[in-house]
């Protein structure tokens, strides 16, 4: 199990990065359209040289290429969702409640789907999760973008949870990592550029991507290998345990959002940050 949690481990040091970049951007929505695009590229470039040295069909049979299908339509929906979490909301806050609230929502789905189960300390994870996750919602808030965040930040759970699940089926089926991969972002990245309001969707997208071009593109390298390193790890070890160990990377995140953009979290946030730590440990065990 030691090369699979290191493998995590890597993923998850690398998923708070892009996040940061996202949170940064002026047009979050737009940042995250560009990320996926070029995310994509890189993708589709490592499912192509998989595919070169002899490794097999990237996609798999039929079965598996319908499940990575799937896992584009959910990707799409997490990137949009996520996106405008970041815009709306603290990036701790946005942050901790995506990634903390999927594993709420990941243990059950895996059990059904899977015979994945929890122990009596990851069931105690649960319940850490769930107060920490009350003590985040943004009680002293006026009821306008941070409250918005947070409810785009649970809807982001939801698919972040999905994703692991459909992510799992595709391998099971016969898929790739790399291959699956590519094939949902080929669906995602359509489907976020559409989703951008307005008429100048290029353009806004073109713009995000110009006002800090290093940035996107090595958030874009981060996402990617973020991803593909878990869906390695995923081959290995069951889905619900390598999107909780994932989901360490929320004790970075609100240092992030502190060091860099100055976002100071109140007593209450805090304690919500310190249980939702607590439960990714516990989880894990």
């Amino acid at each position: 199990m030691s090369s699979t949690l290191v493998l995590v481990l890597a993923s998850a040091a690398l998923h708070s990065g892009w996040n940061l970049t996202l949170k940064r951007n002026q047009d979050p929505p737009a940042a995250t359209t560009a990320v996926i695009a070029l995310t994509g590229v890189l993708a589709w470039a490592a499912a192509l040289a998989e595919w070169a040295t002899g490794l097999g069909v990237p996609f798999g049979d039929g079965g598996a290429f319908a499940l990575s299908l799937g896992c584009g339509l959910s990707e799409a929906a997490y990137f949009i969702c996520l996106a405008r979490a970041l815009r709306d909301a603290p990036l701790g806050v946005a942050y901790v409640v995506a990634r903390g609230g999927s594993i709420l929502l990941l243990w059950p789905l895996c059990l059904a789907a899977y015979g994945e189960r929890a122990s009596l300390l990851q069931g105690a994870g649960v319940a850490a999760m769930l107060l920490g996750l009350v003590r985040l919602y943004p009680v002293g808030a006026a009821p306008g973008l941070e409250r918005a965040g947070y409810g785009w930040a649970v809807a982001t759970a939801l698919f972040t949870a999905t994703n692991h699940v459909l992510y799992k089926g595709a391998l099971l089926a016969g898929a790739r990592p790399w291959g699956t991969f590519a094939l949902a972002m080929l669906v995602a990245a359509p489907v976020n550029l559409v989703s951008l309001p307005g008429p100048d969707r290029l353009g806004r997208m073109r713009r995000a991507a110009l006002e800090a071009p290093w940035a996107l593109l090595w958030a874009s390298v981060q996402c990617a290998a973020s991803l593909g390193l878990a869906l390695f790890a995923m081959r290995l070890a069951g889905a619900a345990w390598v999107g909780t160990l994932r989901n360490v990377s929320v004790a970075v995140t609100p240092l992030l959002g502190w060091l860099v953009l100055g976002e100071r979290p109140g007593r209450r946030a805090f304690l919500g940050f310190v249980l939702t730590v607590a439960a990714v440990v516990l989880l894990a065990l």
